[in-house]
This record gives C-alpha cells, structure tokens and sequence, in this order.
C-alpha cells in the first residue's frame, strides 16, 4: 500500500485486487483454497466458519518456507476477494470498515503470524457482519411483504406457500426455510392459525353461520373447516360461539 502511493501519490485510489497482484508470493493450491473459502463464508455472513479458516491459515502458514508473506499472499487475495463479490453486489465494504486500505497496511506490518492472522480474522468478521446484517435486513423486508400479501389473502382457498413465495420473488424451498426461521412455525400452520383466530373473532361478534364463516375465512368445505377449528381450539365452532358470546 505505502508503494503504490509512493508511485501514484497519496490521494491515489486503488483496490485490494492491486494489492494482491504485487503480494510478492506466487499461489499454492492449499492457500487459493483457503483464500476462496475466507471470501465465500465472509461475504455469506458465516462469522464462525471465518474463525475457522483463520485457525487452518495459521496451520498452513507455519508449513511454508516463509509463513508471513504467504499470510500476506492469503490475505490480499481474500480481500480483494470480498471487495469483487461487494462490488457485484452494490455494496462497499467501506459501509463496513474505517479505511479498509489503512487496514491492509496495518496487517502487512505485523510481525508475527498470530498478529497478521488475527488482524486478518478481525477485518473478515466484521465484514461478515456486516454482510449478515444486510441479510437479515433484506430477509425482513420481503417477509413483511409476504405477511401483508397473505392478511389480505388469506381468504382465498387458493392461497399457498408457493403463490406467497412468488409474490416475494423467492423460491417455495428457500421462503419456507426463511419463512419458519424468523416466525418460528412453518407457513401452513401460521395461514391455519390465522384464519382460526379470523373465525373466532366472526363466530364472537357476528351471527354469521358456520358455513359462512368457513367461506369467509378460506375453507370451501364447511365440514372441513370445522374439523380444523376444532383441532385448534379444541372447541368445534357452536361451542366456541357458546363460550365466548
């Protein structure tokens, strides 16, 4: 870093993909590896699998002729690594890390592996949680938009996982992970659950008939949504409205 703004001037700007082209050391199988897998679980917001790979960078390094350029090598080619997939992204690590170049000059100077590697490992997990909290973010906003599709529709007997899963531009697979990771139930049970407590409220403050009430709430088959309701509340819909009118 200090020699490209000898060469360029102080106010040059560059990337980490400079930086790893003048590392010095040529690559290693074991170390492309390492370097590859650093950016693929950093820039997946895998803050425990970048502690990890550090670990197995010490180990690695300790085998070579000379240990700390290879870190040196590793580490440019990680990070310049995580600025490419940021960039593709839209996002700039620099929304992450206080002078990221600053960062890389400092690591170059540390004299020993364990302070190269921990530097190393401090810069990568802060970028995966940042990364990770761009993720959860993201993940939120598509859910509420799935939840207010599906308040609104829930009355339709059409109505499934993969319709909800499309309008938020998700696969059916992934949006039912998502889906029970963050509401803590799967999407069947929580479209039942809502359409129950849409049936008590109906069998509490109207006269509507059961039957309508099933229509009302998505069921096209009044019998089967009384066996539903039942299972839920444990009441069938007439002793529900008896109890709680």
């Amino acid at each position: 870093a200090v020699a490209l703004r000898v060469v360029h001037g102080e106010d040059a700007r560059y990337t980490w993909h400079d930086l790893d082209e003048r590392a010095g050391v040529g690559p290693s199988a074991p170390r492309v590896d390492t370097a590859n897998e650093l950016v693929a679980e950093t820039m997946s917001g895998n803050e425990d699998a970048v502690v990890l790979l550090c670990e197995r960078l010490r180990s690695e390094a300790s085998a070579e002729v000379d240990p700390l350029s290879s870190i040196q090598w590793t580490a440019s080619r990680a990070l310049s690594g995580v600025e490419r997939v940021a960039t593709q992204r839209g996002q700039s690590i620099e929304e992450a890390i206080d002078d990221p170049f600053g960062q890389w000059s400092l690591l170059r100077d540390d004299p020993t592996i364990a302070a190269m590697v921990s530097r190393l490992e401090t810069t990568l997990r802060t970028v995966a949680r940042y990364v990770r909290k761009r993720q959860d973010y993201h993940t939120s906003q598509i859910l509420d938009q799935a939840l207010e599709y599906l308040h609104v529709h829930y009355n339709d007997p059409q109505v499934s996982l993969a319709r909800v899963a499309s309008e938020a531009c998700l696969s059916p697979c992934y949006f039912s992970v998502v889906f029970k990771d963050v509401v803590g139930i799967n999407f069947q049970r929580y479209l039942v659950n809502y359409r129950m407590d849409r049936a008590k409220d109906l069998l509490v403050n109207t006269s509507m008939k059961t039957y309508e009430i099933s229509a009302e709430v998505g069921y096209e088959n009044s019998s089967y949504f009384s066996t539903a309701f039942k299972r839920v509340s444990g009441l069938s819909p007439t002793e529900y409205r008896s109890q709680n009118s």
